[in-house]
């Protein structure tokens, strides 16, 4: 009994770990997207800032 707990409490650690991996590989992805989309929203906002100065 106590043996096959510890063989399924291994299988749910290796399942979560490439789970958590997965997700943290999605998570990079979005972040990188909003990263792109902050960076063209900034430069929108600086061009019609200076254009609006002059």
């Amino acid at each position: 009994m106590c043996f096959y707990l510890i063989a399924v409490v291994r299988l749910v650690k290796i399942s979560f770990y490439k789970k958590s991996k997965e997700c943290f590989q999605v998570l990079i992805g979005h972040i990188s997207v909003l990263a792109i989309i902050m960076t063209i929203l900034k430069t929108y906002y600086i061009v019609v800032a200076t254009a609006g100065g002059l």
